[in-house]
């Protein structure tokens, strides 16, 4: 694994450690805080998942969102957050390290046209150019995200 002037091979046993925290907090009947956080801390030495580019990089990562979502009607309900990462990445030699914070923020609506139906938009801004990929049929990823969809629900109702 690597190049000809540095090769090593993949460690047999590595360690992962993962969390997740959503926390809902009501302020009156139609405006609710909302907290989540997710961080991870796995073997240094675990080179696939500590460049999972589906989460911040590096063996050590946070990454929190802080919402307030407003229920504008019984039907419509927007939630402008803020979000803040953590990384802590190895540098190329292999013993020294790179710590690195990210902030941004965006915007999360609904639209529920029945109880089976919704649109759903989502924007945000972080400026950590390592996100999910925006693309589907490429590698591409970005500091801004745009969503415009629809949710479909088949034998539920919406929450």
């Amino acid at each position: 694994f690597g190049s000809s002037a540095f090769a090593t091979a993949l460690p047999s046993a590595v360690w992962r450690v993962r969390g997740r925290v959503d926390w809902c907090i009501p302020a009156t009947e139609s405006i609710t805080w909302e907290v989540f956080a997710t961080g991870g801390w796995q073997d240094e030495k675990d080179r696939l998942w500590n460049t999972d580019g589906s989460r911040p990089l590096g063996n050590q990562w946070a990454d929190v969102h802080v919402r307030l979502r407003l229920d504008l009607s019984n039907s419509w309900s927007v939630a402008p957050f803020v979000q803040g990462q953590f990384s802590r990445t190895l540098d190329e030699d292999g013993f020294s390290s790179s710590k690195n914070f990210f902030f941004g923020g965006g915007a999360e609506t609904y639209l529920h046209l029945g109880e089976s139906v919704s649109l759903h938009g989502y924007y945000s801004y972080l400026d950590n150019e390592n996100r999910p990929s925006i693309r589907i049929d490429e590698d591409l990823h970005g500091q801004h995200m745009f969503y415009l969809g629809m949710v479909l629900r088949l034998g539920a109702t919406r929450r």
